[in-house]
């Protein structure tokens, strides 16, 4: 998940970058990244991850739902 500053609205990659330090240091190799489900108190880092290791991403069915509420919440670019 991406870390996230409720009081500014920012998000940071630091636990996101921890799991990519963990899977260079023990030589694993991402094969997909599964988000299977949203949470509210939680943004997802699969994009980012995604980018780092160039792992293709899927989602469950119900997912596009709640981004394109949480879109219209928090200014999200498209999906």
């Amino acid at each position: 998940v991406l870390d996230f500053d409720e009081k500014s609205g920012s998000t940071a990659t630091k636990n996101a970058d921890a799991l990519l330090d963990f899977i260079r240091d023990q030589r694993l190799v991402v094969e997909w990244i599964l988000d299977t489900h949203p949470h509210a108190d939680h943004f997802s880092a699969a994009h980012y991850l995604s980018t780092k290791t160039g792992a293709p991403t899927a989602i469950g069915e119900k997912v596009v739902d709640v981004q394109k509420l949480w879109k219209a919440i928090y200014n999200w670019p498209g999906f």
